[in-house]
């Protein structure tokens, strides 16, 4: 062999070893740009429940309610502000409720449920059209605006079939 192919030989390996270290990190930096834009995302899952209210003393009668359970599963604090259920009437496509719980801060791995009387909804729900009372789904917004929603729309249809609207 001449030395002007073991030069090409080892420019050859430079190169393919320099193509790996390159290769390399950027892998490693995408891998901790991914990481460090999961950890500033927030992140709030929103899960509907049918449920029932009651106290152990039994003072106040037993009430059905939806339960809007919110779990922060984000790293980052997020300050709820509101919540309330979507349609697909375009006019009027939201119900809003207020709550005296609201603010309300989460931390990382915290939760917290609103109530919201069963009558109460479906009074609400009577106020709408025909068509437009099955919700599309449950949201939560926090205090910048971020909208987050329910995933699971039969937890919306077995609220909805539990009000039996007349």
């Amino acid at each position: 062999m001449s030395i002007e192919t073991i030069g090409l030989l080892i420019a050859i390996l430079t190169l393919i070893v320099a193509l790996i270290s390159l290769y390399w990190k950027y892998k490693n930096d995408k891998r901790g740009m991914l990481k460090e834009k999961l950890e500033n995302t927030p992140m709030l899952k929103v899960i509907v429940e049918n449920g029932t209210r009651m106290t152990t003393d039994g003072s106040i009668p037993t009430q059905k309610i939806i339960n809007l359970r919110t779990v922060n599963v984000g790293k980052r604090p997020i300050t709820i502000s509101s919540f309330g259920f979507e349609f697909e009437n375009k006019i009027s496509n939201q119900i809003v409720f207020a709550s005296l719980e609201l603010p309300k801060k989460l931390e990382e791995a915290e939760s917290h449920s609103f109530h919201i009387m069963l009558n109460d909804f479906k009074n609400e729900l009577k106020k709408r059209p025909p068509e437009s009372q099955m919700p599309k789904y449950a949201w939560v917004r926090d205090h910048t605006g971020i909208e987050y929603k329910s995933e699971n729309i039969s937890e919306i249809s077995t609220v909805y079939n539990a009000l039996k609207l007349d």
